[in-house]
């Protein structure tokens, strides 16, 4: 075969000798795939034409799609694989054709035809009248019935619910009279609900009374009175518990000029004469845990000034 075996419709010159090859799709004795694509070209092709959409048909068009997809494993030139190629494209337009042209029997439908076939089911023979109880046994299985409904304990007995008797109203006069009447509550002493705080402002008052003697009267470090190293809320407790005795004018926090560190100093008898007649000073200190643990460190501390309170 040529190069003009095929012209540019697509056609083949089917001039070779192909004797021995069968209908039924085997190859060749000499296996020559030129010969049976030519074959299967002019098969494919009258079938076109000739519009053949039975189902033979289709079984045909489907042994050669599986015919081709194993002969295009033993193409070994650009021809043979040109060859197999038109005739897949035939196939294409064959099953395209026969698909469009494959009844699924939708539109066959007939409604007079399905009313006469209802009306034969539900039609007594013998009688010759139309009993619509002949058709139940069929048709009872395409329908579900709602439960009965069954009480567990029975119905509620309809009774008259009892009715309430309306309360009466106080006059007026008399919710006013009971108003006046009525004594405040009791309010305890503050005071004495401070007593927890009152037992650790005296406990931290002690301990300042014994280290100022101590000391020989001298001022305290601030941070050293107050800073618990194992406890920041002790450390908390003791710079508020402290605030008291500087409101009582026991002692006082000023910073010295060498360092400018705050000191606790001890106000005797006659400074406290003339605190009272001078002008209070107030400051809010604020100390955080990070802070707490700066300061635990930079200044030493062991061991707390301040013993917990037991």
């Amino acid at each position: 075969m040529t190069d003009s075996d095929s012209d540019n419709d697509g056609r083949f010159d089917n001039t070779q000798d192909t004797q021995g090859y069968s209908s039924n799709g085997d190859d060749p004795p000499n296996g020559n795939l030129t010969d049976i694509y030519a074959q299967d070209y002019e098969e494919v092709q009258r079938m076109l034409q000739e519009g053949a959409t039975s189902t033979e048909a289709v079984n045909r068009v489907g042994q050669l799609l599986k015919k081709n997809a194993t002969l295009c494993q033993k193409e070994k030139k650009v021809r043979e694989s040109l060859y197999g190629s038109h005739v897949l494209s035939i196939c294409a337009q064959l099953s395209r054709n026969q698909a469009q042209a494959l009844d699924t029997n939708l539109a066959s439908f007939d409604v007079n035809t399905f009313a006469d076939g209802i009306l034969n089911l539900a039609t007594d023979r013998e009688q010759e009248k139309l009993d619509w109880n002949l058709m139940f046994p069929k048709v009872q299985k395409l329908f579900h019935r709602a439960p009965g409904v069954s009480y567990l304990y029975g119905s509620f007995k309809a009774e008259e619910l009892p009715r309430k008797e309306p309360k009466e109203r106080a006059p007026r006069k008399q919710a006013a009279r009971a108003a006046a009447e009525k004594q405040p509550e009791k309010v305890t002493n503050v005071a004495a609900a401070d007593e927890g705080n009152d037992k650790a402002v005296q406990h931290l008052k002690k301990v300042l009374k014994r280290k100022f003697r101590e000391n020989g009267d001298q001022p305290i470090s601030f941070f050293e009175c107050v800073l618990d190293p194992t406890s920041f809320h002790r450390t908390v407790e003791n710079i508020f518990h402290l605030s008291f005795l500087m409101k009582n004018n026991f002692c006082a926090i000023r910073q010295e000029n060498g360092n400018g560190l705050p000191y606790i100093h001890k106000i005797s008898a006659a400074e406290v004469g003339e605190l009272l007649k001078g002008k209070k000073l107030q400051c809010i200190a604020s100390i955080s845990p990070e802070m707490w643990q700066t300061l635990v460190k930079v200044f030493e501390i062991r061991q707390p000034m301040v013993p917990p309170l037991t």
